[in-house]
């Protein structure tokens, strides 16, 4: 459209046009003041003509609040907007399309961005149902266009939680759904950190609903607490606080209601299958569902787990998030695993504000009735607390997919597929994901090609990226550190994919000057992306999960970060920084030749061994070391408690072999083949493993660093030589196979010593 001819034509266009005039004013992004002033100044004068002739304010002249910020004050609109509040008091009209009216008039007055706030503020209370879902799409599509900061929604928030206690029960949860199912969505406001200024606010709420015995609200308000700080959380000790503030607060009151519920049995069955139930927030197609779905499908490929033991899913069905997928019921249905929606009934009854406490005692007495024996928990939301208190099952463990410090009463154990950083316990279970329908599935390359297209990529460009929440990109030193690597390798450029706080982002990557070479597309399809990105980039100091998986699949070379600093002391520095790896054996005085290892650990002593030397080291004086590793032995004068952290490496002598304790380098130094004997270093066990690390023992060091110019300098030189990439990438495929092919293993072997250890 010309916009001459659309400011002259405003009055006259039939509503078809205007609507097409309305999504143009939507997409026209900044217009020059003085015509985006007359076209204000044209719409002003269409919406009176429709006044005089007693019409209804037009809906989609909504869209006029990009057009009219900052115009004058138009007093001829005053009479109507004054007759639509004076009828707003009356009870038999429709107070949300008269509320609709007056923010229209009101923006179209110059008085635009008041009207927005008290029209978000008192939709807030509307309920949410059918009759308003276009209109939740519509809040949510006009917030993103037209850029309203978060700030001037959290305050209107902040305001109507200020007043929550006066709110009625429905009114509670409007405001509470409104945040969730619209606001959150806003695209810029999406696990953007000014979220957690609601934080002390919700957990006042949630402590006064507590006390006042209003058990069905406080299971949702912890929802929308867990909601928005989960997506949030970084570290270890931001769930710590969680678990300290929110799951201690509640779990006290949970407990007391779930004195009056009866029992579960109390042992598992005897005689027949062992019943074991996978509890879920919903049945969807993510990275907790595809490692479950794997390690679920991998045991029952065992004969004996199959005729033993008899698999469930049960949703808590939080359809507030999403529904839960058909197709991925229908796929755990295919293994022969019972898909249960328990609390249907109640959810369908309202869906919106169906009550929570309903629907946890609807799961708990189905998860009684169908007679489980095992109970495994993947999330840590309030209705797997209230189950994990009230006791639904004789074992019940908790699966950690990241949060490690998740304690509530009920919890008899707790596993993970990986090692998270965890104050308790945790066993691993060992996962062979099924790598053609989750990791590296068929895609067609007109896809990957149309999606390339849309970045400046040449033939010597190196693509730089992340796949996965935008709140672990927003990190100043993460985004800080991609800086520098992209002006000092110019033939670079970056791609961070995922939701999250956009706008903040690029605010940084402009002041860091490389914003030009660093794309945000949103939400994408990561086996797509996973083949147009050349180098992963891990988040730091929260680093990716399964999405870094999933690309290691198709690439194979990424680099992580660990910040790790010299804690010894200073007199032997030079030492830690040596070429040589630290070794310390707790009790080498047992470290003889009678230990299986012992050879391979006195040849890594040896000049020549090419596979990573090490030396022995000794903190206390006195004991007596075999003399064929004598000569390789260094007293240092650190405590024991220091010594893991300065020695590289920690061995210990036990049960006629040696076990690896920890790790502790500062340097990207290769691990030394000799330390994969541990007996307990199962992996490196595996045939072909000790091959494949010998083949490609020059590219093992790229792939952490410990500092960060260490991981600039890393992801540098797999930038500027490409043997050393291909290698790194061909070397991390053959390792994942042996992996894999270990974990089809393990799987049974961890399951069964989980369930069955006391």
């Amino acid at each position: 459209m010309e916009l001459t001819k659309i400011i002259y034509d405003i009055e006259t266009l039939d509503n078809e046009g205007f609507i097409k005039l309305c999504y143009f004013i939507r997409d026209g992004g900044e217009l020059e003041e003085q015509v985006r002033f007359q076209i204000a100044e044209a719409l002003q004068k269409r919406a009176l003509l429709e006044l005089q002739n007693n019409n209804t304010v037009e809906f989609n002249l909504f869209w006029s609040y990009g057009v009219c910020r900052g115009i004058k004050k138009n007093k001829l609109f005053k009479s109507y907007i004054q007759k639509y509040k004076k009828a707003h008091a009356h009870t038999n009209i429709d107070k949300l399309q008269n509320l609709i009216s007056i923010t229209i008039l009101e923006i179209l007055s110059g008085n635009g961005e008041v009207a927005l706030e008290s029209f978000a503020k008192e939709l807030m209370l509307v309920k949410i149902d059918n009759s308003v879902s276009n209109l939740l799409l519509f809040v949510c599509e006009f917030f993103t266009c037209n850029k309203i900061p978060i700030e001037v929604f959290l305050r209107i928030l902040k305001e109507t939680l200020g007043e929550f206690s006066k709110l009625n029960n429905e009114e509670k949860r409007s405001v509470l759904n409104w945040t969730l199912q619209c606001f959150w969505n806003v695209g810029h406001y999406i696990a953007h950190r000014s979220w957690l200024d609601i934080y002390p606010m919700m957990k006042s709420i949630l402590s006064k609903a507590l006390k006042d015995s209003n058990l069905a609200l406080s299971l949702y308000l912890e929802f929308i607490i867990y909601h928005i700080y989960g997506n949030l959380a970084t570290c270890g000790d931001d769930w710590k606080k969680y678990n300290d503030e929110i799951t201690k607060l509640t779990e006290f009151y949970y407990k007391q209601y779930a004195k009056n519920l009866i029992p579960c049995k109390k042992q598992k069955a005897k005689n027949g299958k062992i019943k074991v139930a996978l509890i879920k927030d919903r049945i969807v197609s993510n990275s907790p569902n595809n490692v479950e779905y794997s390690f679920i499908k991998a045991l029952l490929a065992h004969k004996d787990i199959a005729d033993n033991y008899e698999f469930n899913i049960i949703s808590l069905s939080y359809i507030e998030k999403s529904q839960d997928s058909l197709e991925c019921m229908q796929e755990y249905c295919k293994l022969g695993v019972d898909v249960y929606l328990p609390s249907a009934s109640v959810v369908n009854d309202d869906i919106c504000y169906h009550s929570h406490l309903q629907k946890v005692l609807k799961i708990r007495e189905s998860i009684l009735d169908i007679g489980i024996d095992i109970a495994i928990f993947d999330n840590n939301l309030p209705i797997s607390s209230f189950l994990l208190i009230s006791r639904c099952a004789p074992l019940q463990i908790f699966w950690s997919h990241g949060n490690g410090y998740y304690d509530i009463e009920g919890i008899d154990k707790r596993i993970s597929h990986f090692s998270p950083e965890s104050p308790y316990k945790i066993e691993q279970v060992h996962v062979p994901m099924d790598r053609d329908k989750f990791y590296n599935p068929q895609i067609d390359e007109s896809l990957i090609i149309k999606e390339k297209a849309k970045y400046p990529i040449k033939n010597d460009t190196v693509v730089l990226g992340v796949i996965g929440r935008l709140v672990k990109v927003d990190s100043d030193e993460y985004l800080e550190t991609i800086a520098k690597i992209l002006k000092e390798n110019q033939n670079t450029i970056f791609i961070a994919a995922g939701n999250g706080n956009e706008p903040d982002i690029r605010k940084k990557v402009e002041a860091l000057g490389v914003s030009d070479r660093f794309f945000m597309p949103g939400f994408v399809n990561p086996h797509v992306y996973g083949h147009i990105i050349d180098i992963f980039c891990d988040t730091f100091p929260l680093g990716q999960g399964e999405s870094l998986d999933e690309f290691l699949a198709k690439k194979g070379v990424s680099v992580s970060y660990e910040k790790r600093e010299y804690q010894g002391p200073i007199e032997l520095k030079e030492l830690k920084y040596g070429d040589k790896s630290l070794v310390w054996v707790e009790n080498l005085e047992e470290l003889t030749p009678e230990v299986a290892g012992f050879s391979e650990l006195l040849e890594s002593t040896k000049e020549d061994y090419e596979y990573g030397q090490i030396i022995f080291i000794y903190n206390k004086k006195g004991i007596k070391i075999h003399k064929d590793i004598k000569p390789y032995s260094m007293y240092v004068k650190v405590g024991t408690k220091d010594m893991l952290t300065f020695a590289d490496f920690t061995l210990k002598v036990e049960n006629g072999g040696f076990t690896y304790i920890k790790g502790y380098r500062l340097l990207p130094k290769n691990i030394p083949l000799s330390i994969g004997y541990a007996q307990n270093l199962t992996l490196q066990q595996q045939k072909g493993f000790r091959e494949i690390a010998k083949k490609y023992y020059d590219v093992e060091i790229f792939g952490q660093g410990y500092t960060k110019e260490q991981y600039i300098e890393l992801v540098s030189t797999l930038v500027a030589n490409k043997k050393i990439y291909k290698r790194r990438g061909e070397r991390t495929k053959k390792i994942k196979e042996i992996y894999y092919n270990f974990a089809l293993k393990e799987c049974k072997k961890g399951f069964l010593e989980v369930i069955n250890c006391k």
